[in-house]
């Protein structure tokens, strides 16, 4: 099984954990009913019993019930956690370091490249990033054009085909991007993306604004068999151990496997790498060109 393919197994198994939620409550909460239901139907008891009693049995249950649900929930995104950095060592064993060399004639290059187009008008300009984009012949020049590309695409920001330069110039980039960027780095990046994207998201949505909690069978059987905390604080199972003063609690880790994962640290290079590709296609994402813009 290839780096790649773990990252995935752990992003499917963050899914799969989300997408059974409705399938974990009805575990944990139908026997309660049940139980419920029996002290209801104990004739030994009195009214003022059985409700002193299911009152016990709910906040009882509630404290088991919220552990679940905060440890499920750092579940999830530990396997979101691993696959990130899986993705990360996928990259940085990848990642091209340009030598002094390269880094040399590449800035004079760059350089250049500069100077001309602040010579030029835009479309001018626009075949001239073209053929520097043509004559690229190595990952690290590659790399580091990446790195620089936002420097190029200053010069179009305020042009009255603004939109229309900007989509040249995302295709510009994606090419790079493809034809030297192997693809398990594309990859390791889309995996990262995705982690970071569902990383803080609240894994156990009840009911949204608007939403009327009586509809919501899940809403509805939280309610029915759990204390008033459970329907609280479901979405947030932080937010009750805070409430109550206490730490949540904490999942039990191999400390063997938390051994390899700190071996397996990105490097602050490859980070850096990281970052500024990722900062570099939010920025030309932020710039997506409308459909009307045509060409100067």
């Amino acid at each position: 099984m290839t780096n790649i393919q773990k990252a995935l197994n752990s992003i499917q198994k963050a899914h799969e954990i989300r997408g059974n939620k409705s399938g974990f409550l009805k575990e944990e909460a139908l026997p309660i009913r049940d139980m419920i239901k029996q002290i209801k139907s104990d004739k030994s008891l009195s009214p003022t019993g059985k409700a002193e009693k299911i009152k016990e049995l709910k906040e009882k249950q509630t404290e088991i019930f919220m552990r679940k649900v905060s440890l499920r929930k750092q579940e999830y995104q530990r396997n979101l956690q691993e696959a990130k950095t899986i993705a990360k060592g996928v990259i940085e064993s990848n990642v091209v370091y340009p030598d002094d060399a390269t880094k040399l004639k590449f800035s004079r290059e760059l350089s250049e490249l500069k100077f001309k187009i602040s010579m030029l008008d835009t479309r001018a300009s626009m075949k001239e990033i073209a053929s520097f984009v043509d004559n690229l012949n190595d990952a690290g020049s590659a790399t580091l054009l990446l790195e620089s590309f936002h420097e190029i695409a200053g010069k179009f920001s305020n042009t009255s085909n603004a939109d229309g330069f900007k989509s040249e110039l995302t295709q510009l980039y994606k090419r790079v991007q493809t034809e030297f960027t192997p693809e398990e780095v594309i990859e390791a990046e889309s995996i990262i993306e995705a982690a970071d994207s569902n990383m803080n998201n609240r894994l156990f949505t009840l009911v949204m604004p608007g939403d009327n909690p009586s509809l919501n069978p899940e809403y509805s059987l939280i309610n029915e068999v759990f204390s008033r905390e459970a329907t609280r604080f479901y979405q947030d199972p932080e937010a009750y151990y805070e409430s109550k003063g206490l730490e949540s609690p904490a999942q039990i880790v191999d400390k063997k496997e938390e051994k390899v994962k700190e071996d397996k640290e990105v490097d602050p290079e490859a980070q850096r790498y990281i970052d500024i590709q990722r900062r570099i296609s939010e920025l030309l994402a932020q710039t997506k060109p409308n459909t009307n813009g045509g060409n100067e």
